[in-house]
């Protein structure tokens, strides 16, 4: 496991108001048993102030992406596995409502959003409480499997022109409440 941590910082200006940003901690270089290139050999790099675009090593079928994160009580956070071509190879997208809450999967191809898949059940804590979560996302041959702490809740058939081998990076998006805690690549 190569994990990495994301903290968040919150700074003031006098005269620009207060900032939000992430700061990725720990970056380190990757061991690989298998030659990658030198551009992949990074577990992540920060890449803008408010929503952190994290660099993805070359995937292989068996390797899991898992995301740890305190969730929101309500509201919704999304995490993107994104193309060199900035389309969507997986959108994850857990919306918290008062009466629990339901799951969107999706893509995005040429910038035009897919079909939604809504996977039935919510495997999030139901009374809204801001909890840990561990997301596992693991790459099989022509699909996502998803897991939440745990338990497989839903699996995502990559879409035409996307599959694991086009992924390079990950985007988080989330309402300040939610905390991205780490993502690891388990190899």
């Amino acid at each position: 496991m190569h994990p990495f941590r994301v903290s968040s910082l919150l700074t003031s200006h006098p005269n620009h108001g207060t900032w939000f940003f992430f700061i990725i901690i720990g970056i380190q270089e990757m061991e690989y048993k298998d030659h990658y290139a030198m551009e992949d050999r990074y577990a992540a790099f920060f890449q803008g102030l408010f929503d952190p675009v994290i660099t993805v090593p070359s995937l292989k079928i068996g390797q899991t992406i898992e995301v740890v994160f305190k969730n929101p009580p309500t509201g919704y956070l999304s995490f993107n596995l994104v193309t060199a071509a900035s389309d969507v190879a997986l959108h994850f997208n857990p919306h918290y409502t008062d009466d629990g809450g339901y799951v969107v999967l999706n893509s995005l191809i040429h910038g035009a959003w897919q079909e939604e898949e809504k996977p039935t059940g919510y495997p999030f804590p139901a009374d809204n409480v801001q909890t840990m979560v561990t997301v596992h996302i693991t790459v099989g041959q022509s699909k996502f499997t998803i897991s939440v702490n745990g338990i497989e809740f839903a699996t995502f058939n990559y879409r035409p022109g996307l599959s694991y081998e086009t992924v390079r990076h990950m985007t988080w998006n989330a309402p300040s409440e939610a905390i991205l805690e780490s993502i690891k690549i388990k190899f």
